[in-house]
Formats: C-alpha cells, structure tokens, sequence
C-alpha cells in the first residue's frame, strides 16, 4: 500500500475539478518522486492517466516540469500523448508532445480504458463514434510500416473517386482494434476523427523532424504524406478539399518518397497533372528521385508504381525525351549498398512490362525523329536503345563504386531474365555508351563487351545472353563483340604507366574469346583480321602482351575442326533461332538438349 495514496487521491480529485497547479502543488511535492511514478489504481491507471482523464493542462505540464512521468518512462498501458489523442484533447497533447517528443512514434503498449472510464466517456458524449477508412486495399503486396505511422500498412484505401472515404466506428470498435497492434498518436487523432489534434501532431512533431526537407510546403496535406499517414490525409482531404498548390505539393513528397496509399488518395481528386514536373511522367520522378531516399522507400517502390498504372498514367510515356519510365527504373535501380532492395525495383520492372512497356523501345532514335521533342530532353541521365542497353551501361557506371563485381553481376542476371522473358531483343542494334558524342553501336552482346571490361568477363552472363538468342557473328559498325571488348580493354591500359593486373586480365581476354566456339570460321577470321589490323601495331610492351596472347587465340580457334557431335548441335540450335524456349520444347532427352544450348562457355 502505497503510504501517499490519500494525498494523490485528493490531487486526482482536485485535479479534475480544474484546480490550478499553484494550488494543488503542496499535495504532492513532499511525495518521494518513486512513489508518486509507482502509484496505481485497481484499473492499472497511475496520476498522470488520471490528470488527462480530467483534461487539465495546467496540471499535465506542471507534472512534466518537476520530471514526473518523462522519458524514458513510459506506462504499462494507455501511452499518455495516444491516451490525449484518443480523447481529442488538443491542449493536452501539445503539452505532452512538447516534454515528451518521443511519444510521437508508434508505441506497442496497449490501449486499454476501463469500462467505467469508457462509459463515462459514452455517457458524456464526448466521444461515442469515431471514422475509420473504408477497408478496400490497393491491390499488390501489402505494405510496409513506416517508422513515423505504423499503421500505414495495415490501414485501408478507398477505391472510389467520390472522396467518401470513412465509415462509422464506434469507440468501443477503435478500442478492439487499437489494442492489439503497434500505432502513433497520429493514427489514433485520425482513426478518431480528431482534426485539431492531427494538426497539432504535423505541425509539432512531423514539421521539426522534417525541418530541412526542401520539399516542405508546410501544408497539412505535405506533413501528412511525408510523415506516410494516408489516415490523417484522408481526414484532412475529407474536412476541406486541398488547393491546387498543396495538392502538387502533397504529390511531389509520395513521388520523392514512395507514399503509395498517400498517392492513392491524392489521385483520387481527379486533379490534371499535365503542368506538374515540367510535363515529366510521374514514373520517372518516382524512380528518379527515390533512389536516393535511402531503403526507406524501396520496398514501396512496387506499390507506388501499381497506384500510377491505376490511375491511368501510361508507363510507355515518351516525351519529354529522356524520361521513358522503364529506362529511368534501370538508370536509378541498382542498389549497390544492399542488394536485397534491387528486389522492388525488380517487382517494379514486371509491372511495366505487364502493362505494356516496351523493352526495345529506342529514345537515341525517337529523339532524331523528333527533334522538336529532343530539344526539351530532360538533363540527369542519358537515352538508350533498349532496356538491356540501359541495363548494361548503367551497371557499368555504378561498377565503380564496387569492391567486387560480383553483385553487379547478380543484379544484370536478374533483371536480364525478366526483361527476355518480355521479348527484349538481344540483336537489337543501338548505341554502346553513354555520351553525348556516340559514335559506337552494336548489339546487347557488343554492349556485354563493353560492359564487360569494367565488370569482368562472367561467363554465366554471357551464357545467358547466348541462350536467349544474341549472335555473336553479328558485325556492325565494322565490329563484332569480341572486336569491341578488346578496343575497350586496351583504351582502359593504355592510359595505366604500369602493367595492373595482368593476370586478371589476361585470363578474361581468353573467356571473351570463347564466344568463337558460337561463331562461323569465316566470322572468327573476319574477326581475327579485325583485331590485328586495329592493334597489331600496338606501341607498349603491357600491349603487344595482350595482342600477341588474343591474336594466337583467334587464331587457333579460327582453324579448330568441331566433332560432328558438335556441328550438329550447332545446326539444331542455329535452326531453334538461338532460342533456348524452342530447344527445350524438341522431343529429345536432356541430354541431347544439353549438348545443343550454349552451356559450356
């Protein structure tokens, strides 16, 4: 028994008679701070539940000011800012936000009022209903919690246009569904239908964590989305629709931030988006600019892209040039630091295949054709000629930045896959690069060379491509694949003044030359009279290494007699179309079909 239980009853009772702090602070400050934070009633409710039950902020500061109840205290049950949040109490919740900051994250306590306190609550009409989101979902993967509102991912989405967005709840309903789950005083206000203390909640709490962000309009409807509370947004856009300006402003922040169920709503408003972003897809400004948001908005990556499809933006958008949505994915979607998020960049790449992207889609091309178009290009990344183009060039690039190549390598297999199983063209020809003078083309396997120099040559990614049709005796330009990859390699050693990696090197010039075991003897002279004329004469020793190792190589390949096992593979495999689908459905054992597909490079 608590030796202090009469004068804290008496504060109590007081307390919620609306007594001032100068009168009531003699009850309590000859009280050991121990026993006043131990004190409870037969309902597990200590002092400070009963001072917000009693709605006095007088009393909730003066308690926070001589350091009772502050962080990192925190109640067995009923958190004391989602208690305040629940009641509607605007005031008290100010104060209680202003000395415990921290109380603005989702909290797994539970929310668990008395029956006498709830109905006194009923009795006093003080809150008998509150007003939840209707419970259609979007379609697609569920969500994941945000740090700021953890019921983000499990709150529901209206799927009408009509701006209807709640049904009735009754308190004892909230409380069911409250006390089971982890929320933020954010999601209760909202769920309870409690505007001013939403409000309060944005403008106290997610404005300050927010301060520096320049996306910032300091509207409601911006703190909403950026704090990903689509439960509060919908409450603001249901008590008074937003103004075109933070209506953008609200769009931008789910585009930079992957909100999903944000945009969602927002999209609902039937808005014309035509002006916004200079006229730029809303894809490419959701793939442009979350890449550098962190992990945070990777796993909505997908679920943001599923809301665009469904409000009818076209995932073939072409102009402005430079903004083609599925290019703009690969351009920001390697996840170097953690490859485990490449994963919903991957989800969001099937989608716009599913509705339609087009893989082979050229912009190096449409932008000659349509010069008005090319000069209001979009600056930031560079046009390609087809997605694996784009895929390859952007792996390169990030390869810098790499200790090993092989999860760069990980990372070309898996979108690779995705993108030939939609018909992406290996023989597409297009620009090899990424600069604004090109002079090279050639054919995803000219860009595999390439591409290969920076990353290795990995013999499981140029098996892959050759399975899904490349032909390495394509010339163009002047040039086969292997031709490319050796121009590319000695450009790279010529600038080095001391031999780097010989070995390595080396050894990769002679995996690069295996692609003559898929190439015609006429090919792999024509190809071997290639090489010797462009580097025959080169100057330094690192070189004429290097040459006289590949010419020898060619060489000995150019005149190798193939067993007839081994033509005749090569025969059914040239009449499948270099298609590894075709060879697995011939009527012939595995093993028969193992000696046809390119397996062995």
């Amino acid at each position: 028994m608590n030796p202090h239980t009469s004068d804290i009853l008496t504060f109590i009772q007081f307390a919620k008679k609306g007594e001032t702090s100068r009168k009531l602070r003699g009850l309590i400050e000859h009280i050991p701070l121990s026993d006043v934070m131990a004190w409870r009633d037969e309902d597990g409710l200590d002092l400070m539940h009963h001072v917000i039950l009693g709605n006095n902020s007088e009393l909730v500061a003066f308690l926070l000011q001589h350091n009772f109840f502050v962080r990192p205290h925190i109640p067995e049950v009923n958190p004391y800012s989602h208690l305040a949040a629940l009641l509607g109490e605007r005031a008290l919740l100010q104060v209680l936000l202003q000395h415990r900051p921290d109380d603005y994250y989702p909290s797994k306590v539970s929310i668990r009022l008395p029956q006498s306190v709830i109905d006194s609550l009923a009795k006093n009409n003080k809150m008998n209903t509150s007003t939840v989101l209707n419970s259609t979902r979007l379609s697609g993967a569920g969500s994941t919690s945000s740090s700021s509102s953890s019921t983000s991912s499990s709150s529901s989405l209206p799927n009408n246009s009509t701006g209807n967005f709640y049904k009735t709840e009754s308190l004892s309903e909230l409380l069911k569904n409250l006390s089971n789950q982890a929320t933020s005083p954010l999601d209760i206000a909202s769920r309870a239908g409690h505007l001013q203390c939403v409000k309060v909640i944005l403008n106290q709490c997610v404005l300050k964590k927010h301060s520096e962000d320049t996306l910032l309009d300091k509207s409601d409807y911006t703190l909403a989305c950026i704090a990903d509370s689509p439960l509060s947004l919908a409450l603001l856009i249901h008590e008074q629709a937003p103004s075109r300006e933070e209506w953008e402003g609200a769009v931008q922040v789910c585009l930079h931030y992957a909100r999903p169920e944000c945009l969602d709503l927002l999209l609902q408003q039937k808005r014309d988006t035509k002006q916004m972003f200079k006229g730029m897809n809303f894809y490419h400004v959701l793939y442009t600019y979350t890449s550098v948001q962190g992990a945070s908005s990777y796993p909505k990556l997908a679920q943001t892209t599923e809301v665009l499809v469904k409000h009818g933006h076209k995932v073939g958008a072409k102009v402005p040039c430079r903004t083609y949505p599925m290019y703009s994915l690969l351009t920001h979607a390697f996840c170097f630091h953690d490859y485990s998020n490449t994963q919903y960049y991957i989800k969001a790449l099937r989608i716009l295949l599913k509705q339609g992207a087009d893989p082979c889609f050229d912009e190096v091309k449409f932008e000659k054709r349509h010069p008005k178009f090319a000069a209001s290009k979009i600056t930031g990344r560079s046009a390609f000629s087809s997605a694996l183009h784009c895929l390859l060039e952007t792996v390169e690039t990030y390869s810098k930045y790499l200790d090993s190549p092989t999860l760069a390598i990980k990372f070309v297999e898996d979108c690779a896959m995705v993108l030939m199983g939609n018909n992406a063209s290996m023989n597409h020809v297009g620009h090899i690069g990424h600069s604004e003078k090109r002079t090279i083309q050639g054919t995803v396997l000219h860009q595999l060379a390439k591409s290969s120099v920076a990353l290795g040559v990995n013999p499981a990614m140029v098996r892959c491509v050759l399975r899904h049709g490349a032909d390495p005796n394509l010339k163009v330009d002047g040039k086969y694949a292997i031709n490319v990859y050796f121009d590319r390699l000695f450009q790279k050693l010529s600038g080095k003044s001391k031999p780097a990696e010989t070995g390595k090197y080396l050894k990769d010039s002679m995996t690069m030359c295996r692609l003559c075991m898929f190439m015609k003897p006429e090919s792999i002279r024509d190809c071997l009279n290639i090489f010797v004329k462009d580097h025959g004469r080169a100057l330094s020793d690192q070189l004429q290494t290097y040459v006289r190792a590949v010419r020898d190589e060619l060489t000995r390949r150019s005149k190798q007699i193939h067993s007839l096992r081994d033509l005749s593979a090569w025969a059914v495999w040239t009449s499948c179309g270099c298609q590894s689908e075709r060879v697995h459905g011939l009527k012939i054992s595995s093993e028969f079909k193992t000696f046809i597909l390119p397996m062995n490079f």
